[in-house]
């Protein structure tokens, strides 16, 4: 997974999900919102391209910060809790 940013702290697979989960760095949510859209669809396209079907990003405490879309392309950006 390209990571020049050093973004990404750990990353797991559900293999029966076929879903890969990235575990991020809390600058990630201090990104520019089209920085973070970036990062998520580029991350989104490279697990596609190994095999996975879906892409969660997490922060450190494991809460959703994005998934990919369930209507469309490309990843939905949530906003973290308080």
């Amino acid at each position: 997974m390209a990571d020049p940013d050093s973004l990404i702290l750990d990353l797991s697979s559900d293999d029966p999900s076929a879903t890969l989960s990235l575990q991020l760095q809390d600058r990630f949510t201090t990104l520019a919102v089209a920085e973070q859209r970036r990062l998520a669809e580029a991350w989104q396209a490279r697990a596609v391209a190994l095999a996975y079907e879906r892409l969660e990003l997490r922060d450190r405490q494991g809460r959703l910060l994005a998934r990919p879309a369930r209507v469309g392309a490309g990843m939905v950006l949530l906003q973290p809790a308080g």
